[in-house]
């Protein structure tokens, strides 16, 4: 949840000292916990997330998070701990997902019940 805080923030400071405001721009994440918690009232959440969330809502629109599957997540490969020698031929790991070139990106429903709205994290 953290790094989603940290994207929110980067991508509202790139889109101000680059003045984009007409680009559609897509915010990915791996994980659909998170996601389901940002399209979720802040208040039905523990007060940690929440406050989170709520920098993310405020900073972002809904609409642009995205689900990234594992198999389509070459950050992946790191947090698996694979050696630099295997990495060196994922074609994943240096030109990224394939869907990245094509003309629509998919768009995974993303469930907000996905979690009870008690879950502690």
């Amino acid at each position: 949840m953290s790094a989603a805080v940290l994207l929110a923030k980067l991508i509202t400071k790139v889109k101000s000292d680059i003045q984009l405001e007409t680009a559609n721009i897509y915010l990915w994440r791996d994980s659909m916990i998170v996601l389901s918690w940002i399209r979720k009232e802040p208040y039905f959440l523990k007060t940690f997330v929440a406050n989170r969330i709520a920098t993310i809502q405020d900073l972002t629109k809904v609409q642009p998070w995205r689900h990234v599957s594992s198999e389509d997540n070459p950050v992946d490969f790191i947090s698996r701990g694979m050696d630099p020698e295997k990495l060196v031929s994922k074609k994943l790991w240096f030109e990224g997902p394939t869907f990245l070139t094509e003309r629509e990106y998919p768009n995974r429903g993303i469930s907000t019940s996905v979690i009870r709205d008690d879950f502690i994290c």
